[in-house]
């Protein structure tokens, strides 16, 4: 695109020609040197230049990217880490990237996939012996010119990652292509992640598909943490080679040059694939085309979404999240009967028909082109009300199962927010893709009401039988009454960095504010408008309400991957703040925070477990990770009556432990779903009905008894 008026004419020795792209950490410009070489020239945000700290970690960037040979990347040619605005200059590569090469012409196979995957581990270890972790390698980088694969965009990206998390907690990344310690604690992600990325990339280039893909960024999240890879249609030789490199844990995957060895045992005359491979996924070919993409997809991806904790809350299967994903985020926060993130007592429910048997329900398979996300149910007297495996709403009997009614799927149903006596409130998407808050009837499913939302940051939540939606556009937010979806009050969204939660029929707002203290708002329930209700000198992350308090958490990320050292409790209508520190463990923010029942669970993806007591922050016990772990695939649900917690592992095995020590007072065996669940692969979630537990996960809908955890349950088709 031309260059604008705000537009510098020249940058050092370099006239500016024209601008391939800005996002959120700089400007990239194609360009010319005195003597005619064309380049692609970053420049950094006047911002960023501004800080101290950024322009440090920038310098080491550049003079370690000096030292990569260029032989398989894009070479840094020249650079100003101490100008007025850093920049840095690298060779403009022409052809195209490997995303638009698959969708242009399909999969890759033979000698030029042999080529490319030896080309990329050459590249990978240039770039790590030079100090460099790229951190973004996905299709849509890497470019394929006339003389082999290059990797462009390994300068700016990882100092631009390290200053995000600094700042303000940032993710950047693409989900297909990370790998998950990237999604669950970017600062910690090495050169084992790259590995991780480099064998999605390949089994993309194979098949046209990534290894985890999904029709949502946040289910596709959830896979690359907790499922296996989909090697479906991968050549077997190239199976061999990188499923190794899939492992979860870091320390299980081969090293570039175990991996070097087996690619150069790929055959070179493998006949072409009797049918192109499936159409790329939008998160593989997103951005610019042909060799304005080699220079640009570092900088001109749009500002990640802020709090990467929000991101894990859904991969722990509980209530928020928050993914780059485009052009833009998605921001949810919602305690809801689904999730168990509010630390409220449990609502009472009517105790369930006389005849109640251990039973599991089939959802269904996802249907083609369904907009993926977790299922969840919420519960209401003797029903259930949950999102099937084909999109639609479910009523489920509680007693045995079986299924009242389903909603036709002209809109795919994505998750359930709340139900009242007339309504059950859900977040849809309608066949123009545009996203509706909807109301239907708990006789028939039938449309109630609805309300339109914004596509850009997704906000709704449901609490205490209101309903709280931002509006197309993302400049207001509507409160309605849930039942009829009148509405309550409008008012204009936050300026400036805010997420919203909304616990006790009540919106909030926590808010960042540079460097000065950071605000928490409180919306009036009657008029919506907006006032102060605390400041806190620290950002806070709330995680729930504890009797008349909102819990939040403190991130201190002085070093890699970050922990967290205070808890705060702030008065819900008062404002008054009490922060005290984390004692007795220092809890990773790669960990999940669960508020259930006054006690935070801080939750690893290997299943480890540290309690802390929400009023007094006081370390309480550990449960350590492994096969025997309790399990971190849903969040943690609290029986009052019972005094006990259940986790649920990835096998949909579920144990129960007492809360306050973290002895474990039954196990249950390990559940596999029915082959008629057609393998659905969809975030697990709990939910207490009375004393039973229903367990939502890959495609059926299993109830079990905390009398009787291992009975044997009976099976009702779709």
């Amino acid at each position: 695109m031309p260059l604008s008026g705000e537009d510098p004419q020249a940058i050092g020795d370099y006239t500016l020609l024209d601008r391939i792209g800005s996002g959120g950490m700089g400007t990239v410009y194609a360009a010319g040197s005195p003597t005619g070489r064309r380049v692609a020239l970053k420049v950094v945000h006047q911002q960023f230049a501004d800080d101290e700290e950024f322009r440090g970690r920038f310098h080491q960037e550049v003079a370690a990217a000096r030292r990569v040979s260029g032989a398989f990347t894009a070479a840094v040619v020249d650079a100003d880490p101490d100008a007025v605005r850093p920049w840095m200059a690298t060779a403009f590569i022409d052809g195209p990237t490997l995303a638009d090469r698959v969708r242009d012409q399909g999969a890759l196979y033979g000698r030029e996939l042999r080529d490319l995957a030896v080309g990329l581990v050459e590249a990978l270890r240039d770039i790590h012996r030079a100090g460099l972790v790229h951190r973004d390698l996905k299709p849509a980088n890497i470019v394929l010119s006339q003389d082999g694969p290059r990797v462009i965009d390994f300068g700016i990206s990882r100092a631009a990652d390290n200053q995000a998390l600094t700042m303000t907690g940032r993710v950047l990344g693409t989900p297909p292509f990370m790998s998950p310690e990237q999604l669950q604690s970017p600062r910690a992600a090495g050169p084992a992640s790259d590995v991780f990325s480099l064998a999605a990339v390949l089994v993309f280039a194979a098949t046209g598909r990534g290894p985890f893909d999904a029709d949502s960024p946040y289910l596709t999240a959830y896979h690359v943490v907790h499922e296996q890879p989909d090697l479906t249609g991968v050549p077997d030789a190239l199976r061999a080679a990188v499923e190794p490199c899939l492992a979860k844990e870091e320390a299980d995957r081969a090293s570039l040059d175990t991996l070097l060895t087996e690619l150069l045992r790929l055959p070179t005359t493998d006949a072409a694939p009797p049918h192109p491979g499936p159409e790329p996924t939008a998160a593989a070919t997103a951005g610019t085309s042909g060799a304005a993409r080699s220079a640009t997809t570092a900088t001109t991806a749009s500002p990640p979404a802020r709090r990467p904790r929000t991101l894990l809350r859904l991969l722990g299967g509980a209530l928020g999240l928050a993914v780059v994903v485009g052009g833009g985020a998605v921001l949810l926060h919602a305690p809801d009967a689904a999730s168990g993130g509010s630390d409220a007592e449990p609502s009472p429910s009517t105790a369930l028909p006389a005849g109640w048997h251990a039973w599991q329900t089939v959802l269904g398979t996802t249907t083609s082109g369904a907009h993926a996300d977790a299922q969840g149910c919420v519960v209401h007297g003797d029903a259930l009300y949950c999102v099937d495996g084909r999109h639609a709403v479910a009523r489920v009997d509680a007693a045995d199962g079986s299924v009242a009614w389903r909603t036709g799927i002209p809109q795919d149903v994505i998750r359930p927010l709340g139900v009242t006596d007339r309504t059950v409130v859900t977040l849809e998407k309608t066949p123009a893709g545009g996203f509706v808050v909807v109301g239907r009837a708990l006789a028939d499913g039938g449309i109630v009401w609805q309300q339109g939302m914004t596509n850009t940051r997704r906000f709704a939540a449901m609490s205490d039988g209101t309903v709280f939606a931002a509006l197309p556009g993302d400049r207001q937010i509507v409160a309605l009454r849930a039942t009829d979806g009148t509405e309550l009050w409008r008012a204009d969204r936050p300026a400036g960095d805010c997420d919203l939660y909304a616990y006790g029929g009540t919106l909030y707002g926590a808010c960042e504010t540079g460097d000065g203290p950071h605000r928490i708002l409180r919306f009036g329930q009657d008029d919506g408008a907006a006032r102060q209700l605390a400041s806190t000198p620290d950002p806070v992350e709330p995680i729930g309400l504890a009797g008349n308090d909102i819990v939040a958490l403190v991130t201190d990320k002085t070093d890699e991957p970050g922990s967290y050292t205070k808890l705060v409790r702030i008065g819900a209508t008062t404002g008054e703040p009490t922060t005290t520190p984390i004692t007795g463990i220092v809890p990773s923010t790669r960990a999940t925070p669960h508020l259930v029942g006054g006690i935070v669970y801080f939750v690893l993806g290997t299943g480890k477990v540290d309690a802390v007591d929400a009023v007094s922050a006081r370390h309480l016990w550990t449960r350590p990770g492994g096969p025997e772990s309790l399990g971190a695939a849903a969040a943690p649900v609290l029986n009052a009556r019972r005094d006990e917690a259940y986790f649920l592992s990835a096998k949909d095995r579920l144990t129960a432990i007492e809360p306050s020590t973290g002895l474990i007072k039954w196990r249950g065996p390990d559940r596999p779903a029915p082959k008629e669940a057609g393998g659905m692969r969809s975030a697990p979630s709990l939910t207490l009905v009375d004393d039973t537990l229903l367990v939502a996960a890959h495609g059926r809908l299993l109830s079990v008894s905390p009398t009787a955890p291992s009975a044997r349950p009976r099976t009702n088709a779709p």
